[in-house]
């Protein structure tokens, strides 16, 4: 019986399935038309790489025979297309405009009001891999994720809507703080141009949030004022200092901090930063290459700021740097490294777990054998086997006096029938066993 279908693919994609005549289409990005079409639309997008331009992706209506829970991949052929949609107006003026066959006809952008939840969706994994990047950076190896709860993802997300319609943060009614922070660009030509000016910054993000027009004239204001006046060029560390200890702004430090969170340090941490990697294309040239230092004096709120730099610049601005850190094994720079002694330790963690259950994944490899054999002399010293992995690793050794890993790797692969095992498991399951060289 024939079927109706919606699936939305890259207009690169496109332009191949109409020269060629036909495409695969995956069945988990496929959906059919008489089922809840926004939300099938929302759940097909969610299993797509992220675009930055809405003109991309295409958004098709088909018609086939195949059965979507039988199929893994649908194979379409052109004469099954029955309709094609952009995701916007200013999509579709984008693609007729592009050399497309005058013969195609584009329907209206019937789906455009899914957009902006799509867009949502596409945000807020680009600031959790945005964080992901930082934290390599920076080799931070606690996890964000207390951060992002106590933060609020959505109220980050929510900031960088603000700043996409353009609105200042002292336009916005009663928003949350950190939407406020995001959304906040300097333009009181008054306050410092120093390290200290971020923290005049901070406070009137501060009033802002509070509904109030400036934080000038304030308690906090007078305070900032005297530590410019006395000295101008103080770091980071020591201004950090002066507001822990000084009881003159301490309802201040109350007021600003919220859910474990101090604002009045993160706020400021985050603006200096900010400032410094839209000045500098090249991480390596920014405050962020002296992350020691600001793990120091910053500490929870050095992170919690990287939190915020992450969903204002996006993973476009860090990905340069996070892959140099990565090591890809695909870059011409690749160099052979040993994993560090927590990856090593993970990774045994996990066979040891693994084994037992028969569903160990590493492939075998050939490389690097070592030859190991049981010494007839200690014959009798050699623990008795307790399972079925030492048996077979025995009975191997006592028949032919010399094998290396790798042959034990595949003589516990042909014996048990079931998953991969390598060198290295096969170490492992010889750690139980006296006796073996």
């Amino acid at each position: 019986m024939i079927q109706k279908y919606i699936t939305a693919i890259l207009r690169d994609q496109f332009n191949l399935f109409f020269r060629y005549g036909f495409t695969d289409i995956p069945s988990v990005l496929t959906m059919n038309v008489d089922s809840e079409i926004d939300k099938s639309i929302l759940e097909i997008f969610s299993r797509l790489t992220p675009f930055y331009d809405e003109s991309h992706y295409i958004i098709l209506e088909f018609e086939t025979t195949l059965d979507l829970s039988k199929e893994q991949i649908l194979k379409i052929e052109i004469q099954d297309l029955v309709k094609i949609y952009p995701l916007s107006k200013l999509a579709s003026a984008t693609i007729k405009q592009s050399r497309i066959d005058s013969r195609i006809k584009i329907e209206e952008p019937k789906f455009e009001h899914l957009l902006f939840d799509i867009e949502l969706m596409f945000r807020r994994k680009n600031l959790l891999r945005s964080v992901k990047a930082l934290w390599k950076i920076c080799d931070i190896e606690s996890e964000p994720d207390e951060l992002f709860n106590k933060i609020g993802i959505d109220n980050l997300l929510k900031g960088i809507e603000y700043r996409k319609k353009g609105l200042k943060a002292n336009m916005i009614r009663e928003g949350n703080y950190w939407s406020y922070l995001i959304a906040y660009d300097s333009y009181n030509l008054n306050f410092p141009s120093s390290t200290l000016g971020h923290f005049y910054d901070a406070g009137e993000v501060f009033a802002y949030s509070n509904n109030q027009e400036t934080f000038v004239g304030s308690k906090y204001y007078n305070f900032l004022e005297s530590l410019n006046a006395k000295n101008p060029n103080l770091t980071l560390q020591e201004i950090i200092k002066y507001l822990e200890i000084s009881d003159e702004i301490s309802a201040y430090r109350n007021k600003a901090t919220n859910n474990e969170l101090k604002e009045y340090l993160i706020s400021p941490i985050f603006l200096l930063l900010k400032e410094d990697l839209r000045k500098e294309s090249e991480l390596s040239k920014t405050k962020l290459n002296k992350k020691d230092y600001l793990l120091k004096v910053g500490g929870e709120n050095f992170k919690a700021a990287l939190v915020l730099l992450a969903a204002f610049f996006g993973f476009d601005k860090f990905y340069d740097a996070y892959y140099d850190k990565m090591n890809l094994r695909f870059f011409t720079a690749f160099r052979e490294t040993k994993p560090s002694k927590k990856e090593e330790e993970n990774r045994q963690e996990m066979v040891k777990k693994e084994i037992p259950k028969e569903k160990v994944e590493e492939s075998i490899s050939a490389a690097n054998v070592l030859s190991l054999t049981i010494n007839p002399v200690e014959m009798k010293t050699v623990s008795e086997p307790v399972n079925d992995y030492h048996q077979i690793i025995l009975s191997a050794l006592k028949s032919k006096g010399s094998c290396s890993l790798t042959d034990l790797a595949k003589e516990l692969k042909a014996k048990k029938g079931k998953g991969k095992i390598t060198k290295e498991d096969v170490r492992l399951i010889l750690k139980d066993l006296e006796g073996i060289e």
